[in-house]
């Protein structure tokens, strides 16, 4: 079965699409995906890269649609 946290991570990283992040403690984290692991996610955040743990995460919006995001059950 695949991930689909993982794999729309990871689409949103290849297409180089503007993100917005809102952690837990509500805060609001904008700008590009730089990486994507199993433990979290690099963020160019204003010039300055942050490394955001998946498990602080809590939405994540894409600033533009996915092209050609399937994911199988």
């Amino acid at each position: 079965m695949e991930n689909i946290e993982q794999k729309y991570l990871e689409t949103i990283y290849r297409q180089q699409l503007p993100v917005t992040i809102f952690l837990t403690c509500n805060i609001r984290l904008t700008g590009q995906i730089k990486g994507v692991d199993d433990q979290g996610v690099l963020i160019d955040h204003e010039g300055r890269l942050q490394f955001v743990y998946k498990h602080a995460i809590s939405t994540v919006s894409a600033g533009s649609a996915l092209k050609d995001f399937e994911f199988d059950k």
